[in-house]
């Protein structure tokens, strides 16, 4: 792929992805790469975000805190309103534990922090990682005491995992159906209906606007190759008006 660069960034700035209140974004959020959509489609001169969520842990994502849930920010998805190309968080804060007041959840606080610290830890070394070999740690992040030693040792253990690298840009599955696993299933006899369906995807929902047309779907990845408790696999949709992107979290 020529000129990389100009249509991929691996590990953005938090500046770069969200629009404003910097520090809660990096509180809670983990940006894993923006990708421009030019790259396949020339009149497509717009910015997408990857991002997942320090939160990932046990049990799904926002599903003690449905005070807080909006019709794109509830259990395992979050929304965003897209300004000027970067992303806004849709709703309270308060959405995530360690920033609720209830009393009931006072144990997790303490157990949820500990899992942020980790995810944090496991997500900069893997950055550390990319940085130093120009490709990611292609395996799980979910080794205890992590570093970049353990994960060098391990990737000379298992040289396997060094030839198989997510399709788009080293990072990325899929983008748009456009994949070789993607148009294989077509050549195989599955219908393009039934793969835009996500009928044997564990989503939580596809995100819909007021009028119950489904978002745009632009791709996915496998969240675990940069967080030690990361989702299996990250969607992203986005709505047709491009005013808002929604991230889905998929266990197996």
């Amino acid at each position: 792929m020529k000129n990389q660069s100009a249509f991929f960034k691996p590990f953005p700035a938090y500046e770069e992805v969200f629009y404003d209140d910097i520090d809660n974004h990096k509180k809670h959020f983990l940006p894993i790469c923006s990708v421009n959509l030019k790259f396949l489609f020339p009149e497509r001169d717009e910015w997408i975000h990857f991002i997942s969520v320090k939160e990932i842990y046990d049990g799904c994502v926002g599903e003690n805190t449905s005070d807080w849930h909006t019709r794109y920010t509830k259990e395992d998805m979050i929304g965003f309103d897209i300004i000027d190309g970067k992303y806004k968080f849709d709703t309270s804060w308060d959405y995530f534990i360690i920033n609720s007041d209830n009393e009931n959840y006072n144990e997790w606080v303490e157990e949820i922090e500990e899992a942020y610290e980790e995810n944090q830890i496991s997500f900069d070394v893997g950055k550390e990682y990319y940085k130093k070999h120009g490709a990611i740690y292609n395996l799980n992040l979910n080794k205890d005491n992590i570093s970049i030693e353990k994960l060098e040792k391990s990737h000379a253990e298992y040289p396997n995992s060094k030839k198989e690298y997510p399709e788009y840009f080293g990072f990325i599955e899929d983008i748009k159906h456009q994949s070789l696993s993607i148009k294989k299933l077509i050549e195989e006899g599955i219908r393009m209906k039934s793969v835009e369906s996500f009928e044997d995807v564990n989503l939580p929902e596809i995100p819909k606007d007021s009028k119950r047309k489904k978002f745009e779907y632009i791709g996915y990845l496998s969240g675990n190759k940069f967080q030690k408790y990361g989702a299996d696999n990250l969607y992203l949709f986005q709505s047709e008006d491009k005013k808002r992107a929604v991230m889905c979290f998929v266990y197996t």
